[in-house]
């Protein structure tokens, strides 16, 4: 290459210092956090507006949750708005304070719904984009991932780590479960005798954490 940036990138040849779902659960702590401040109806202090969030979602398990037109918000579609929400970052952060008061205190999960559709690209009609589908094919064509054992203990690890959304994230069991074989062990990656190559992370960023 004669050029090349970076944005928003993994370590490719070693395990991280943080996984993707610690960056998302950071991303909520600092949601939070700005709640707190906010005088938002969630709670006064940053671990308030977290154990309210969090019983919601475990609530949702036992009770999804009515929304108008004859569709329920269940516990996965929750967990789904929260991670749709982080993405989004601080732009995001309004609409994900209104969506989880409206249905904690109003019974109204219409706006966390909304989230939960945006996540899963569902369109009005009841019919998907192709990001769902196609996904999974791809990841599990670059991952190694072939154990089901190992992906319990990943998420017993998850759970330490993550409390609120590592738990109910549940096990990747996508790739192991994949009905295609995994790919083979990946080379050292490296970038030997290229000119250099700028590489960017943002802090805060839940996806591709900075670390």
């Amino acid at each position: 290459v004669g050029r090349m940036v970076l944005d928003g990138a993994v370590n490719t040849n070693s395990k991280s210092k943080i996984d993707q779902i610690d960056g998302f659960e950071r991303a909520l702590r600092h949601f939070a956090a700005w709640c707190a401040d906010e005088d938002c109806r969630l709670g006064t202090e940053r671990d308030d507006v977290l154990a309210k969030i969090k019983e919601f979602l475990d609530r949702l398990d036992q009770q999804p949750l009515a929304v108008d037109g004859g569709r329920t918000l269940s516990q996965q579609q929750g967990v789904e708005a929260a991670f749709y929400a982080m993405y989004g970052g601080t732009n995001s952060w309004p609409g994900f304070r209104d969506a989880l008061t409206a249905a904690i205190f109003d019974g109204d999960g219409g706006g966390m719904l909304q989230l939960a559709d945006a996540a899963d690209r569902r369109n009005r009609d009841g019919t998907y984009g192709q990001l769902m589908y196609a996904f999974p094919a791809i990841r599990c064509l670059d991952s190694q991932e072939d154990s089901v054992r190992s992906a319990a203990k990943r998420l017993a690890e998850d759970t330490r780590e993550a409390p609120i959304l590592g738990r109910l994230n549940g096990p990747d069991l996508v790739c192991p479960l994949w009905p295609v074989k995994s790919a083979p062990d990946q080379p050292e990656v490296n970038a030997a005798g290229a000119p250099p190559i700028v590489v960017i992370g943002t802090t805060g960023d839940p996806a591709t954490p900075y670390e």
